[in-house]
This record gives C-alpha cells, sequence and structure tokens, in this order.
C-alpha cells in the first residue's frame, strides 16, 4: 500500500507486454488503498462495538 509509488510503473511495464494491453493508473492504487483502509476501521469499529454490548450485559447480568 505504501509503495505503490514503485509498483505502479512495474505493473505498467509488466502488462504492457502482453498482447491486450491493459492501462493502470494510479487512481487504481489508490482507490483500493483507501477502500482497505475504509474495510479496516468499519472492521475494527464493528469489533470494539460487538464487545463493548458483550461485557454491559455481562456486566448487568453479574449485578
Amino acid at each position: 500500500m505504501f509503495r505503490s509509488d514503485l509498483v505502479c510503473p512495474a505493473m505498467v511495464r509488466w502488462l504492457g507486454q502482453f498482447s491486450y494491453a491493459v492501462s493502470v493508473s494510479p487512481w487504481l492504487f489508490l482507490l483500493t488503498s483507501l477502500l482497505t483502509i475504509a474495510l479496516a476501521i468499519l472492521t475494527i469499529v464493528w469489533q470494539a462495538i460487538k464487545t463493548a454490548r458483550l461485557r454491559a450485559l455481562g456486566v448487568i447480568r453479574n449485578q
């Protein structure tokens, strides 16, 4: 993710060797990086909420 500045030119050269050339823009790397970060944050928030609810129910049951 952090080394996309090195990966993008290498990928363009590699994909350019095929008979059906595919263009890859830096926006593709940026978009996938942002989606990956958003998914990670969403997962962490979901797990935190789930854990907070479980612990709250456990405290209520013990009282």
